[in-house]
């Protein structure tokens, strides 16, 4: 027998302590409405964007744009709102867009990059093609120079024979399957280039695990989109989400990163001094200068740098 059909006090008890909980909820989910209103009014009247045209709705929230990128249509709606506001546009509350030639390449003629952009971002509008850039000459150039050296024409015709190896081997795979059953090409492109890759990287002496990488290369070219659209909250949420695709997708850059650390371990113990008769690695060239002198780099610096290359 239920005890509150015969207390008449238990059941106002019940009711008593539910309504405050329902008020509460109702107040809490008001102030978050209030807040976020006043946050679209801010980003409307009183951002120091104000001024810049463009859509309403852009300029309230980034959903438009997160939305958009999600669609894969953010590159047409921009082409088309430059054509009706002009060369530059606001396309989120704290972005804006600038299809200026002339402007952008004045920023990227600068030696002293102080007052350039810090970064742009990469769309196909109005007929041109925009990266995204970091223009850090004073990081970006000591480490693009030793990339430039190692892949001339005459240092990749030094590895020629161990290319061709490496490809063979990616064909014999290929036609193993005899016509029989279906063949990932894509898994064994991705595995040929990681072994070119070591090479170029470390020398010939690198052996890198390739069992990981396509998949993780695969999941981390999600993850950028996925960084693109989702707030920075919600990455962290299906980092321990329920979904073990997601929780991959995430730890997809992780898994490149010790890919990387591997590789840089192995160069660490098996390079020398760079000899003329050689073709140099990258790493020989990423950690001497140019008079032979060590470079040093942290760690982690030169673990990621390996595993970007790759």
């Amino acid at each position: 027998m239920n005890i509150s059909s015969t207390r008449p006090d238990l059941t106002w008890l019940s009711d008593f302590m539910i309504l405050p909980l329902q008020t509460g909820l109702y107040y809490v989910v008001a102030l978050w409405g209030i807040f976020w209103t006043l946050g679209r009014f801010y980003n409307i009247y009183l951002h120091p964007l104000k001024r810049i045209p463009g859509p309403f709705l852009p300029a309230a929230t980034s959903l438009w744009i997160r939305w958009q990128r999600w669609q894969g249509k953010l590159s047409f709606t921009a082409d088309d709102l430059l054509a009706i506001y002009g060369p530059i546009i606001r396309i989120s509350p704290n972005m804006v867009l600038v299809n200026d030639p002339t402007a952008v390449t004045a920023a990227f003629a600068k030696q002293n990059l102080d007052t350039a952009p810090k970064a742009i971002r990469a769309l196909r509008i109005g007929g041109h093609d925009w990266t995204v850039t970091y223009p850090q000459m004073d990081i970006a150039r000591p480490r693009r120079r030793p990339v430039m050296m190692a892949t001339t024409t005459r240092h990749l015709k030094y590895w020629l024979p161990l290319f061709e190896t490496y490809v063979g081997e990616m064909i014999s795979n290929i036609m193993r399957a005899d016509g029989e059953r279906s063949v990932d090409i894509v898994h064994q492109l991705r595995v040929t280039t990681l072994y070119i890759s070591q090479v170029i990287l470390g020398g010939a002496s690198i052996r890198l695990k390739g069992d990981e990488f396509p998949e993780a290369v695969g999941e981390y070219n999600f993850l950028v989109v996925w960084r693109l659209v989702f707030p920075e909250w919600m990455i962290n949420w299906l980092r321990y989400g329920p979904s073990a695709k997601a929780r991959y997708r995430i730890k997809s850059s992780d898994l490149l990163f010790k890919i990387g650390e591997d590789l840089y371990q192995q160069a660490e113990a098996t390079s020398g001094p760079m000899d003329e008769e050689e073709s140099p690695s990258v790493y020989q060239l990423l950690t001497q200068n140019e008079k032979g002198e060590k470079v040093n780099w942290t760690h982690s610096e030169i673990s990621a740098e390996m595993a970007g290359q790759l």
